[in-house]
């Protein structure tokens, strides 16, 4: 039986390790973050829209699919948005669920739980209540 080929993205740039080690503590603060979350069954839902920031910086840390010295910023950012968003559901509210625009989700996969980003574009015309 033939195993079909895994394509892997080829390496970025080199990231000193100072950089990586910033990412790799802002990133423990958004999974503790994202615990907490867990931990109170009303939020548990909205999860997935947190995780989606951390598994984006967690997987390009892993992969080393940095490919400009702007994805290194663009990482940071996208953790300081998923910490935000965290702290919103911990203080019971969650902005990006009554937005217009393009909204940035996660869900988790039922085939193999892991969490999936997508987008969806809200039209300014809409009344989300």
């Amino acid at each position: 039986m033939n195993t079909p080929k895994r394509i892997v993205p080829e390496k970025g740039i080199p990231v000193s390790e100072e950089k990586l080690e910033e990412l790799a503590d802002s990133a423990a603060e958004l999974l503790e973050l994202i615990d907490d979350v867990q931990s109170e069954p009303d939020f548990r839902e909205l999860s997935p829209d947190v995780e989606i920031f951390y598994c984006a910086v967690q997987y390009a840390i892993e992969q080393e699919i940095f490919y400009e010295e702007e994805d290194v910023s663009n990482a940071f950012l996208l953790l300081k948005q998923g910490k935000q968003r965290a702290e919103q559901l911990l203080s019971e509210a969650a902005d990006w669920t009554v937005g217009c625009g393009l909204i940035v989700r996660g869900y988790r996969s039922k085939l193999d739980g892991s969490i999936q980003p997508y987008g969806i574009v809200v039209p300014e015309s809409f009344d989300v209540s």
